[in-house]
């Protein structure tokens, strides 16, 4: 207790309110059977001076804090982002998910390095609503959970570090992210960890860090996944209906990549604004109506919502030569947003086949697969919330699950109907994404001209130009945007229809 300006923040911890709790607290792993969430306190480190690394004055401002105060008071924000305090209001939780990873289904995975402090009260994502939007703040790097199975809770502060410049990158580029707050650090020998950090055999003691992030929730597909396995009907449509007021609220405000439309000069359709950049809906969704909703709309609704969430990132990642590098479905987000930064990157030279995983031997989660893998974590989704049969499910009751809640499911015709629509939303918006990339007002349009000088046609001939070339992508497009005018970048373009 005592975090100076930290204790600023009101925690009104609506994750434990609305999913069920699992009360028991001890670290040792285990298979949690009938809960979203559970009760821990971080693993403290052995030194009593941590240290702040690195700090985001932004973030800090949308949870109602004075950046000017954080850095007055860096010791004692240190201590609160290491867990050596906990804060006023704060009940740390670790969120239960399982997840497909790598085309299988893995069972209970769950936050086995992150716990989250509850959710405070800040400003809404643009900045214009104060003390009304709830963030959850997590730590990640925090020590062992229920869920940590083999692993020690801990994380490199390379690592760390890595993860929070990542998510500002991502944002200013438009492209829709959890946020990070803070990393601290030890310096102390005592808390070092093993780690083999290039994957060669080399193991090797390494400084640890903990990166703080910000996110409306951090639910993902595999937390649907799993309470439907363990919680049955009646669970999972809990998580979804708390999964969509989260959805309501992001709908509701325009989000923090959205920024990004005001730096570009051509014009924005309102459609591609709302569609494809996550402004805020001037016709409110299904999710606006989640507390009044019939069971089985909840579950339609939610997977409407997330499929359109989803397509809408995937295409940002593309247009941007990002690869996410481990698309399990534990670690794609329910609200359609970045999360999980581990081992992504943004390539050079235009390779649809280039994979930043060094663990991902046959390229399943290759930047050119991204949109098929998304859909296909779309369609595992959809199986829980139907009552399907989980696809590589080795566990007990593969075959038996569903069976209690039979009738109660939603019906699959309908979730195969709502995921027809995801090719369409990701041509639509990568189709604007890369108009804005050559110059072109970003519509949306992926038809093609008969004389193939479309935006659409030209988008497709210049990826197949800088692929065939070998040329640098972000150094191609800056070339493009060296151009002062529209016009003379739509004539460099149209040159290109004829290669």
């Amino acid at each position: 207790r005592g975090a100076g300006v930290l204790d600023a923040l009101v925690f009104v911890n609506l994750t434990l309110q609305a999913l069920r709790v699992d009360l028991e607290t001890r670290r040792a792993s285990r298979q949690v059977k009938n809960a979203s969430v559970t009760l821990a306190l971080p693993w403290k480190w052995k030194t009593a001076s941590p240290r702040l690394a690195l700090f985001n004055g932004v973030v800090a401002k949308r949870l109602g804090l004075d950046p000017s105060a954080i850095m007055s008071d860096e010791q004692r924000v240190a201590e609160a982002f290491s867990g050596l305090r906990v804060l006023h209001g704060s009940q740390p939780f670790a969120h239960a998910y399982g997840g497909h990873q790598f085309g299988s289904w893995a069972g209970q995975l769950g936050d086995g390095r992150a716990l989250s402090l509850g959710e405070v009260l800040g400003f809404s994502p643009d900045g214009f609503t104060p003390n009304k939007w709830a963030w959850e703040v997590a730590l990640k790097g925090a020590g062992r959970t229920a869920y940590s199975r083999g692993g020690d809770g801990r994380a490199a502060l390379a690592n760390a570090v890595r993860e929070f410049f990542a998510p500002a990158f991502l944002e200013a580029c438009g492209v829709p992210s959890v946020a990070t707050l803070a990393v601290v650090a030890s310096d102390a020998s005592e808390d070092a960890i093993m780690r083999d950090e290039w994957y060669d055999g080399k193991v090797g003691p390494k400084k640890p860090g903990i990166v703080t992030r910000v996110a409306p929730t951090f639910l993902r597909f595999g937390s649907l996944q799993l309470a439907a396995k363990r919680q049955g009907f009646d669970g999972l449509v809990q998580v979804a209906r708390f999964a969509l007021s989260a959805i309501a609220r992001l709908e509701e405000h325009d989000d923090g990549s959205t920024a990004y439309l005001g730096r570009i000069r051509q014009p924005i359709s309102p459609w591609v604004q709302e569609k494809c950049f996550f402004g805020r809906r001037h016709e409110p969704s299904c999710a606006r109506s989640y507390a009044s909703l019939a069971d089985d709309q909840v579950l339609r609704c939610l997977l409407q919502r997330v499929t359109m969430r989803t397509a809408a990132l995937i295409a940002a990642w593309m247009a941007n030569g990002f690869a996410h590098g481990v698309m399990n479905t534990d670690n794609l987000s329910i609200l359609g947003i970045t999360v999980d930064l581990n081992v992504f990157g943004f390539f050079g030279t235009y390779n649809p086949a280039w994979a930043p995983n060094h663990i991902d031997d046959s390229a399943r989660y290759a930047f050119g697969t991204q949109n098929r893998i998304a859909k296909w974590n779309l369609q595992r989704l959809a199986d829980a919330l139907t009552g399907t049969i989980f696809k590589r499910d080795r566990e007990h009751d593969a075959r038996t699950w569903a069976a209690t809640d039979h009738g109660r499911w939603l019906s699959a015709s309908i979730a195969e109907g709502i995921l027809e629509d995801f090719d369409a939303r990701f041509e639509a918006c990568q189709t604007a994404r890369m108009e804005i990339r050559l110059g072109f007002p970003a519509t949306g349009s992926s038809s093609c001209s008969a004389d193939q000088s479309a935006p659409a046609c030209l988008s497709a001939r210049w990826l197949k130009w800088l692929q065939n070339s070998g040329a640098d992508y972000p150094r191609a497009s800056r070339g493009l945007a060296e151009l002062n005018d529209v016009a003379p970048v739509q004539a460099e373009a149209l040159k290109l229809a004829e290669h």
